[in-house]
């Protein structure tokens, strides 16, 4: 696919459809001031905007953004001009245009001799001023990455157009000046926030809903699906099934939705082509998880000459992880794993017995040299 802005071709005016309204802003949702403040001191203060929204799946990264479409000053400075395009069932860059068209109530007629591409350009060159939201732009950008940021750079083109994008991981798109300061990846709930959802949703809480919502790290999705479940039976219930079950006991009959089943949001990350054949990166993300505090930093030196005859990409591995969320760095110093995560992995990725016999061996000497 290639877009490009072209003065010399005249402006076709399109056959028009109703345009799409953003989705509803989430009807419960605590505890991302900061993030939501942040975001919109750069809209209207640094205009045109062009801000990521990253961080690992079920954290909250298109609530985020919603909120952001219906915040009050937002829908006074665009009003109808809010775009919000889903990219979760889309793989290609041409099949974010057509998706575009439709969201901006465009309707391609190729007997007018112009490509869908020049439709959309047109538009946006006579477009007054809006803001625009791909989320879940991963899926595409997994797939298509140079015209993915073709795209963004085209789009990031257009002065009177901001721009907010959703991704899982820590990285940013290249070739797009995304707005400083840039908002830091998207980390789990604190503890009244996870709290402050869980009653939400089912009006109290009690000392099993806190072991409940620590045991899952108080990630977005896991304590929302946790808090439903509990409207049905007891919390002290849940609580002994999660500790006999872990991520099973959130599995729900929408089994192939990212937003009513975690292990299915876990398993996408796994899909994309930077982890689908990567072996020795899965295997290096089960070392970190039988690490009950994570890996220190200072050590990954010695855990790589460790593994060096059966993962000799164990740093490159652990950059790679970082990039896509699937750890992170704690303050402590410590790369770390989010329980369900945690979970997900010994249960569909355990460590094989050599490695296992390694890591042994790694903190007998550990434990050696410190005595």
């Amino acid at each position: 696919m290639h877009l490009s802005v072209s003065c010399g071709i005249p402006l076709i005016a399109p056959c028009r459809s109703s345009v799409k309204l953003p989705p509803p802003s989430p009807g419960i949702f605590y505890g991302r001031a900061r993030e939501i403040d942040h975001i919109i001191d750069l809209v209207l203060h640094k205009s045109p905007a062009r801000v990521a929204i990253l961080g690992p799946g079920g954290i909250g990264k298109t609530s985020i953004a919603l909120t952001v479409l219906h915040h009050p000053d937002i829908q006074t400075i665009y009003t109808h001009r809010r775009f919000f395009v889903s990219c979760e069932t889309v793989t290609t860059a041409d099949g974010v245009v057509l998706e575009l068209l439709t969201t901006f109530g465009l309707i391609h007629d190729p007997q007018q001799g112009i490509l869908p591409q020049q439709v959309l350009l047109n538009h946006l060159q006579s477009l007054p001023g809006g803001i625009l939201c791909l989320d879940n732009l991963e899926t595409l950008w997994d797939v298509e990455t140079r015209a993915t940021e073709h795209l963004l750079t085209t789009l990031a083109s257009f002065s009177q157009l901001t721009l907010l994008v959703t991704t899982r991981g820590s990285r940013r798109p290249m070739h797009v000046a995304w707005t400083r300061p840039f908002l830091a990846p998207i980390m789990p709930l604190s503890l009244d926030a996870a709290l402050q959802t869980w009653d939400a949703i089912c009006e109290v809480h009690n000392e099993y809903s806190i072991k409940l919502v620590h045991a899952v790290d108080c990630l977005p999705l896991a304590v929302t699906l946790l808090a439903n479940l509990a409207e049905s039976e007891s919390s002290k219930m849940l609580w002994e099934r999660w500790e006999h079950d872990k991520l099973e006991v959130l599995h729900t009959q929408d089994s192939d939705n990212r937003l009513s089943n975690i292990e299915f949001s876990i398993e996408l990350s796994f899909r994309g082509p930077k982890l689908k054949d990567d072996v020795q990166t899965v295997q290096c993300l089960s070392i970190i998880c039988m690490l009950p505090q994570g890996l220190h930093e200072s050590r990954i030196s010695l855990f790589a000459d460790a593994y060096s005859q059966v993962l000799p990409k164990f740093r490159s591995s652990i950059a790679l992880l970082q990039g896509l969320c699937l750890v992170y760095s704690s303050d402590d110093g410590f790369v770390r794993v989010l329980s369900p995560m945690r979970h997900y992995i010994q249960a569909h990725h355990p460590l094989p017995d050599h490695l296992l016999s390694q890591l042994a061996n790694i903190y007998c000497d550990i434990s050696l040299a410190v005595h």
